[in-house]
């Protein structure tokens, strides 16, 4: 949950920068190799009250944009 943000440029730079700092590659030991396992991350947001009033309303929101995200991704 983030306090208003009323720059929609900003808003992405946001998003951006949290998806960057959660896929970064994650060590993992398989016997004697060390590899690095690529992580993915898809963020929906939501804005209250453009998007709902209730929290339900809000995550469904936010689910719904993470979903096109996703589909975005899968056929790029």
């Amino acid at each position: 949950m983030l306090e208003k943000l009323d720059d929609p440029q900003g808003e992405q730079q946001l998003i951006e920068r949290l998806r960057a700092s959660l896929c970064m590659p994650m060590p993992y030991r398989h016997g004697d190799e060390q590899v690095l396992l690529p992580i993915a991350a898809s963020i929906g947001m939501a804005a209250y009250p453009t998007d709902g009033s209730e929290v339900d309303a809000l995550l469904h929101a936010a689910d719904q944009a993470m979903y096109l995200v996703k589909r975005s991704r899968d056929t790029a």
